[in-house]
């Protein structure tokens, strides 16, 4: 009779294990299933393509104050919040002014996430961030004129020595326009026999070449406002850490397109350095700077010139005596360091619908040597009001302006 119970009990235990082991492998075998597809959110975006996923190991995440601070931090004894005093540049019902740049009249072209191109002339008007946020009338005045010209989704624009603008479309390719006549000239639009997927970034050398990059294999896609969408593929390809991201040169005369470096994990913004003699590349997924060297007994090699960012490099730049901007798109997340080195799990983590992008660490700008990757500067904002990401960082007249994904407005950091 004392007995009875005891058995009761260890056959209920027994059965409780059972039905652990069942729901551990039915979830195995969900998942097993669902990582045979593209991940669910891409295929409500309508991107019919399989995303590769490998593995890679972050050194530990730099540029953070307080608990978990890096020893010897490059970047913290050099961080401010001069980001905080921003002014604006307000562009009422214009979104997306992801990248610009300055022609030899001053005027100021922007990309939109339209695809129209637009311009400001000088002086331009600025207006205080509280203006902004409190809609009063001075942020509601549109000082942008139209080009009339619309293209895919220009994430890189760059005049060359006779203000022709020349234009990374991630839809349509290298793109030239003649701002005097408004005639659009196709560049280049594939390489061998194969369309570009991504187009992202472009520069100009003094000998008239053009350097330009192509991010990776998912192509953008168009939104519900019928707006081509490139936000949501980078957050894949970024958290895949695919290295299908190349850079290319291309020579107008010859009409001549060269291969200079694959294998980058989503390959971003491009710059020159002052004697044209290397070529800087973001490598956005890895929080990396690249360098290619273009002249010299280096030349046709590549290194690794800064490792570890705290964050995600988008558009750079070179100004003055070699100064590298490297505007950050968002700071980096514990959570997908972590996962980086697991590819099952980031598979996993990909299959879940409605996946966007978190933002970590507010919008930062980080200045580096040119010639040494020394960390100069590290401006960074308090908050993500009102600027919500940074995608480029221009310097002109003392001053930094600030491209971004999302705003109706260009930051503006005094100098």
């Amino acid at each position: 009779m004392k007995g009875t119970p005891q058995k009761k009990t260890n056959n209920s235990s027994k059965s409780g294990y059972q039905f652990i082991h069942v729901v551990i492998f039915c979830i195995s075998v969900v998942i097993g299933v669902i990582s045979l597809f593209s991940p669910i959110p891409l295929l409500m975006l309508n991107i019919q393509k399989t995303l590769e996923v490998h593995p890679f190991h972050p050194l530990p995440i730099t540029g953070r104050v307080g608990s978990g601070m890096m020893p010897n931090d490059p970047y913290v004894s050099k961080l401010n919040n001069k980001m905080d005093n921003i002014k604006l540049l307000s562009l009422p019902g214009h979104d997306g002014p992801e990248t610009l740049s300055f022609n030899s009249k001053g005027q100021m072209y922007i990309a939109l996430g339209t695809g129209e191109i637009r311009y400001l002339d000088p002086p331009f008007s600025y207006i205080s961030q509280s203006d902004y946020i409190n809609n009063k009338p001075s942020s509601l005045i549109d000082h942008s004129k139209s080009t009339g010209i619309m293209v895919g989704r220009p994430l890189g624009i760059k005049f060359d020595k006779n203000d022709n603008l020349l234009i990374a479309d991630a839809v349509k390719g290298l793109l030239q326009l003649n701002t005097q006549t408004n005639e659009i000239t196709l560049l280049v639009s594939q390489f061998n026999n194969s369309k570009l997927t991504f187009v992202n970034d472009v520069e100009i050398g003094q000998d008239g070449t053009i350097y330009f990059s192509d991010s990776g294999s998912i192509a953008p896609v168009l939104d519900k406002n019928n707006n081509w969408d490139t936000q949501q593929p980078s957050v894949y390809a970024c958290i895949a850490a695919s290295p299908f991201g190349r850079v290319f040169s291309y020579n107008p005369k010859t009409k001549e397109v060269k291969l200079l470096l694959d294998g980058l994990r989503y390959a971003n913004g491009v710059a020159l350095d002052s004697k044209e003699e290397s070529l800087f590349v973001a490598e956005t997924s890895v929080f990396r700077i690249h360098r290619i060297w273009l002249k010299g007994v280096n030349k046709g090699k590549s290194e690794i010139f800064i490792d570890n960012l705290p964050g995600f490099p988008d558009g750079i730049d070179i100004y003055g005596d070699d100064e590298l901007y490297i505007g950050m798109y968002s700071g980096r997340s514990k959570f997908l360091d972590a996962m980086h080195p697991y590819p099952f799990l980031k598979n996993i983590f990909l299959h879940i619908p409605g996946l966007s992008a978190r933002f970590h660490y507010p919008p930062t700008v980080i200045v580096a040597s040119g010639s040494t990757g020394n960390i100069l500067n590290y401006y960074q904002s308090s908050s993500f009001k009102p600027l919500r990401t940074i995608t480029s960082a221009v310097k002109y007249n003392n001053q930094l302006y600030l491209g971004n994904l999302y705003n109706n407005f260009i930051g503006v950091l005094e100098l």
